[in-house]
């Protein structure tokens, strides 16, 4: 974990293309799914689905002016892609 300088954040850091902004989002919604999915009664399924979506809204409403590195490219949020850059 390295510890990066707010100012270092807000001058330099920029918000994502969108391409890789909707890439994020599918990753949300993956990553939702197994979470739901491990839910046993329907009561906490449902439960679980109403907090996981109001979370996801949110980070899905805060996306576009998330400041990220700029090196992050698309591929970082494809784990496809990963995987085959990283063989």
């Amino acid at each position: 974990m390295r510890r990066v300088p707010q100012d270092v954040i807000t001058t330099k850091w920029s918000a994502l293309p969108h391409p890789a902004q909707e890439q994020v989002r599918e990753l949300f919604a993956a990553a939702k799914r197994p979470v739901i999915l491990s839910c046993r009664s329907e009561k906490r399924r449902k439960e679980a689905e109403v907090v996981l979506g109001t979370v996801v809204r949110k980070l899905e409403k805060q996306l576009p002016r998330m400041p990220f590195p700029l090196k992050t490219k698309e591929y970082h949020f494809d784990l496809e892609k990963l995987m085959e850059r990283n063989v």
